[in-house]
């Protein structure tokens, strides 16, 4: 979703001078530092202002101005909804733990049992699709995710 490079972090914060991001607009993606100080280290983002990222979990070692940064959809959740009722369940799979979700715009009805989602997201850039390809994206090579023509990315 995007990358950068912090110019600063702490404990429980990564922050980068340079983003105008909105508020809140990384809120439960993952953050993955994959340079510099800190990398190799995932956590679930918590918060954002427009240019610092507060973690749910503190910094093994804390980001500093060298530590290089990605953005991403959040691996640790699975999502449920469907089965004739309006409520949509996440499970987080390194806690094990089911929690209910509240819609943030209300559905017209609970959708018929049975019937689930699948999470789907666009990346703007994905150089290995081209127009009328399907077929597995570099990105996400292993995963067993496919993108289509659009760079939609579809989670088995």
């Amino acid at each position: 979703f995007a990358t950068g490079t912090a110019t600063a972090g702490a404990g429980s914060t990564i922050t980068n001078g340079a983003k105008t991001w909105t508020v809140n607009q990384w809120a439960n993606s993952q953050i993955r530092i994959t340079a510099g100080t800190g990398a190799g280290q995932i956590r679930t983002i918590a918060s954002n202002t427009a240019t610092v990222i507060t973690v749910s979990a503190a910094w093994t070692t804390n980001p500093d101005a060298t530590s290089v940064y990605e953005i991403t959809g959040n691996d640790d959740f699975i999502y449920y909804l469907g089965n004739n009722a309006v409520t949509m369940y996440r499970y987080s799979i390194s806690a094990n733990t089911w929690t209910t979700l509240a819609p943030g715009v209300a559905r017209g009805g609970a959708p018929g049992a049975g019937m689930t989602a699948t999470r789907r997201w666009r990346i703007p850039s994905c150089p290995s699709m081209t127009a009328g390809s399907r077929g597995p994206c570099w990105r996400c090579a292993g995963r067993g995710w496919e993108a289509d023509a659009d760079h939609a990315y579809l989670q088995p």
